[in-house]
Formats: C-alpha cells, sequence, structure tokens
C-alpha cells in the first residue's frame, strides 16, 4: 500500500467522512447534508401538510438515528414489510419505535 505525499493532508482539525464530520470533539453530521430538511418551509394549511405527507410517505421506511449533543452515535434502517405498508402513521411510528429499542 503506497500514499501519494503530494495527496496527503497532515495536521487538520476536522474532515469530511462518509458524509459526517471527524473532529477532536467526536462525530458530527454534515450540516450540508440536513440544510435542505432544516429550510422546508412550515406547513400552515392542511393543502400544505397534505403536501408534506404526500412527500415524506415516497420514501417509505424505517430508520433511527441515535445522537446526543447533535453529535451523530449510530443510525439503522429498513424497509417496510408489505403488510407494514398499510398501517396508519401512528402505527408506523411505533412500529419504528420498537425497532431502534431492538437495536
Amino acid at each position: 500500500l503506497f500514499a501519494k505525499f503530494s495527496k496527503c493532508e497532515f495536521w487538520l482539525k476536522s474532515i469530511d467522512f462518509l458524509g459526517n464530520i471527524v473532529s477532536r470533539k467526536g462525530i458530527e453530521v454534515d450540516p450540508k447534508k440536513t440544510y435542505a430538511v432544516n429550510s422546508w418551509p412550515r406547513p400552515l394549511s392542511p393543502s400544505d401538510i397534505r403536501s408534506f405527507l404526500g412527500l415524506v410517505d415516497y420514501y417509505r421506511r424505517l430508520g433511527c438515528v441515535l445522537m446526543q449533543n447533535r453529535k451523530f452515535i449510530s443510525y439503522a434502517s429498513r424497509k417496510l414489510t408489505v403488510h407494514e405498508k398499510n398501517y396508519p402513521t401512528h402505527d408506523l411510528e411505533l412500529v419504528a419505535v420498537v425497532f431502534a429499542l431492538k437495536i
């Protein structure tokens, strides 16, 4: 295994690694990855809420992220089973909580 010295960087305070910022403080989520979600306008009308739920419903997966003090610790995700796709939103949230606790 060889490393080209001209492509190496030394004594960096932080690095971008697999979508996370790794530094002396620990591992943090890259703010560029969450900017789009954080900048969404808050839905104010019922039609805005339906539009938002339609967007969220398009990505029908379960996922959980374990964070402490806004720092990434672990994450996991899986696809919904055939019968889980018919669950109402409240039940899907409970399924996600159970999934996160089993990990």
